[in-house]
């Protein structure tokens, strides 16, 4: 038997819970547009800077070195970097 039953023998009614808060939106913004993840990851390198966090040497898989602007901007930034590229990848 059930403690909060009583003495009918009836099972308790449950507690009401509280309603959850209405949820935001969840869209992005329309001033948000699609993003190579290359470029996101040097906008978070160029915070880091801004924190005057600079990286010593960078590594990276090959969905970062395969692409030629990653390694340039890293190039830029004077940030020495060890990434993988797949065997086709040719390096300008």
């Amino acid at each position: 038997m059930c403690p909060d039953a009583g003495t009918s023998g009836a099972p308790a009614t449950p507690p009401q819970w509280p309603r959850p808060p209405p949820t935001v939106s969840g869209a992005i913004p329309d001033s948000e547009h699609h993003r190579p993840k290359s470029q996101m990851a040097l906008e978070m390198i160029d915070e880091l800077i801004q924190w005057g966090r600079t990286p010593p040497v960078l590594t990276a898989d090959a969905g970062y070195g395969d692409t030629t602007a990653f390694r340039q901007g890293l190039t830029d930034r004077e940030i020495g970097y060890v990434v993988a590229v797949k065997g086709a990848t040719v390096s300008p």
